[in-house]
């Protein structure tokens, strides 16, 4: 097991300012999880078990649509920003934010009046009543939702980490809970109006922190390279929430409410175990993409390397805890959450090999690979629906759980191995 030494060599061997933006976003997308947990547990504490499976499941409809709704352009934004920041290009800096702006409000607009709109016979193929109700509710967070990410991603390409994971990860789910401790109602329907509000407050933080910048004019010339870029990866990140929400979406139509709502809360507690990835990647992403543009290879290897361990050096230990006291963690939510104790460790054994294999799919990205990933993801996403379809029709939770983590360990392991075919090193 690497030890702390070895920590602080990885460390150490980042450059001095990457690593202390490491640490410093490690502290902030510490609070984030925080602030998730604390969501996911005010609203455990304050629905019935059934209302719980609601709620989450009408959050996770409009997390799928609203990844629709971003178009790919998040990781378009990393790369084109980053890069065009390097070069100290304001105007194709503002090209692209404004090409995400446009798009993005337009489609997310599009997914929120057709989701309040289908509710009814969502509601009526799900065969759960109640979640009409929470679904017309919570539909305008998917314009919130998705503007505010993709302000979050331009920060992040802009090097303004902290920032960026203060809108994307703090303050809806920060918000929420203070609205729901504050006026708790135990209906899912009221739960998802206040999640709403806090996704539009978000936005308005996140548009206040860009427009602070005084830069160049408005041009319009980045059009089609964006599109060529953000289209392989739109149906990357379908796919990828397909595999990710997959599960949870096919559960919605075999099992009842309250077995999703243990399903989505070891779903949430595990993805904790990824968040010293999700970090690295968002202090990386953007150092890669400036790298491959200056055609510094060699620098490129040394860092995604270096962060990989460090990545694993300090995931292991989360994993540790996690799994061996998965009951004590789930006891909090109620004691009707002990029964999620095996779907928690099943979900946390397909995070750690996210872990385990870094920085690879940003990597792949940040170097123009997008074709790549989609392919990958493509075929990811379509083994996970079968495995879903299978597994949950004959297991109902558990082989949600089964699925899911074995369709992310399937993918982490391809992209790892495609990273030393396509740029020639190991990350690891």
């Amino acid at each position: 097991m690497l030890q702390n030494n070895s920590i602080a060599f990885y460390i150490k061997k980042l450059s001095g300012k990457t690593a202390k933006r490491i640490f410093i976003a490690l502290i902030f997308r510490g609070a984030g999880l925080v602030s998730g947990f604390l969501m996911s547990l005010a609203v455990a504490r304050t629905l019935p078990l059934e209302q719980v499976g609601l709620f989450f499941l009408s959050l996770t409809i409009i997390t799928f649509l609203s990844a629709i709704s971003s178009l790919g352009l998040n990781q378009s934004l990393l790369r084109f920003i980053g890069a065009a920041e390097s070069d100290n290009n304001w105007e194709e800096v503002n090209s692209a934010y404004r090409f995400a702006m446009q798009f993005g409000g337009i489609f997310s607009v599009i997914c929120a009046v057709t989701l309040w709109l289908s509710a009814d016979w969502i509601a009526f193929l799900l065969e759960k009543p109640g979640v009409a109700s929470s679904l017309r509710a919570i539909a305008p967070a998917i314009v919130g939702l998705t503007l505010f990410t993709l302000h979050a991603q331009a920060l992040q390409a802009l090097h303004e980490t902290l920032r960026s994971i203060l809108i994307l990860n703090i303050v809806t789910p920060f918000l929420a809970s203070v609205l729901l401790l504050l006026i708790a109602k135990p209906y899912s329907s009221w739960v998802a109006s206040l999640y709403a509000l806090s996704t539009s407050f978000t936005l308005i933080f996140a548009l206040g922190l860009w427009w602070k910048h005084s830069w160049a004019a408005w041009p319009n010339s980045f059009t089609q390279t964006l599109w060529h870029s953000c289209l392989p990866l739109w149906i990357v990140i379908i796919v990828n929430q397909i595999h990710i929400w997959g599960g949870v979406l096919v559960a919605g139509f075999y099992v009842s409410a309250s077995d999703i709502a243990l399903l989505m809360v070891a779903q949430r507690i595990s993805i904790l175990v990824s968040f010293v990835l999700m970090v690295v990647n968002v202090v990386m992403a953007p150092r890669f993409a400036a790298l491959w543009h200056q055609k510094q290879n060699e620098k490129l290897v040394q860092q995604s390397k270096h962060s990989t361990r460090l990545t694993i050096a300090l995931t292991l230990p989360f994993v540790i805890i996690i799994f061996i006291f998965a009951k004590n963690i789930l006891l909090v939510f109620g004691e009707e959450y002990n029964q999620a104790v095996i779907l928690l460790r099943i979900l946390i054994t397909g995070q750690l090999v996210t872990a385990l294999a870094g920085t690879v799919s940003n990597l792949l990205m940040m170097s123009g690979d997008e074709k790549s990933i989609r392919n990958i993801t493509l075929i990811s996403g379509v083994v996970g629906l079968l495995l879903s379809l299978t597994l949950v029709s004959k297991y109902g939770v558990l082989g949600a759980a089964c699925s899911t983590a074995m369709v992310t360990a399937f993918q982490n392991i391809w992209v790892f191995l495609l990273v030393k075919r396509r740029l020639g090193f190991w990350n690891i």
